[in-house]
């Protein structure tokens, strides 16, 4: 299993991680709401997933969600171990 990055970090994320300070994002839903959330440069997908779902007060155990990433014109569903940052 390859556990290398897809994209290169975001002008964002190094800014962060080189103050070592936590990562704001926007993460889009299907029907055009977003949440906003502050999460950790280590953060996995599945933790970002848990948080998002705490957000929106849906129980743990719901399943179907998963984050996409969207680098230009290219959008790929994250595995649960890649890191979101």
């Amino acid at each position: 299993e390859n556990k290398n990055r897809k994209y290169p970090p975001s002008r964002q994320e190094v800014l962060c991680v080189s103050k070592r300070q936590p990562i704001y994002a926007r993460f889009h839903f299907m029907d055009g709401e977003y949440r906003a959330l502050v999460f950790d440069s280590a953060a996995t997908a599945a933790e970002v997933v848990t948080m998002v779902k705490e957000r929106i007060s849906l129980p743990n155990g719901v399943q179907g969600f998963s984050l996409f990433e969207v680098f230009g014109a290219l959008e790929r569903n994250m595995l649960n171990w890649e890191k979101v940052a």
